[in-house]
């Protein structure tokens, strides 16, 4: 149900940005570095077989 959710998350706040004509440039930075975290994480739990790892990153995220 959670993957239903994500497009709906994505198209709101892609609403806002577009009706506030705000700028969110300085963002890119933070996508950055979270996309190539996430892509180091994958990577390392498919070489080293530690799901677990990136599970644990994911729940503490989500939680704090």
């Amino acid at each position: 149900m959670q993957a239903l959710g994500a497009p709906d998350c994505l198209l709101a706040l892609s609403a806002y940005a577009i009706k506030s004509e705000k700028d969110f440039s300085f963002m890119g930075g933070f996508l950055f570095v979270g996309i190539w975290s996430a892509f180091l994480a994958v990577w390392q739990a498919f070489f080293f077989n530690n799901a677990g790892f990136i599970s644990g990153c994911f729940l503490q995220c989500l939680c704090c």
